[in-house]
């Protein structure tokens, strides 16, 4: 069974090699208190995952303050630099919900 994602934003994904981790950022989520932290994985796949919970978080803050998501930018309109890629990030916001202990 597969389940469709729901929500989908571009992230920034930036290799560092001083550290050996991938960081990400979303720059739709610059303007949302408590989300200009961003997150990160000692690897690609850590590192999507726990965008993906970084944004199931930032996502359930907006919907109990009573705000609306953002419009996600298209990902032509974000700038890089050379060691990083932007790439959507999809979750399902209901299953998400479903399957996180409060």
């Amino acid at each position: 069974m597969q389940i469709e994602a729901t929500h989908s934003y571009p992230a920034i994904f930036k290799t560092s090699k001083r550290d050996k981790c991938v960081y990400v950022r979303f720059p739709d989520f610059d303007n949302v208190p408590v989300s200009n932290i961003g997150t990160f994985g000692a690897d690609f796949a850590e590192a999507y995952f726990m965008a993906q919970d970084y944004m199931f978080c930032v996502l359930c803050v907006l919907e109990e303050a009573g705000e609306s998501f953002p419009e996600p930018t298209p990902e032509e309109k974000i700038k890089t630099k050379k060691n990083e890629k932007v790439l959507q990030v999809m979750i399902n916001f209901d299953v998400w919900k479903k399957e996180t202990p409060k």
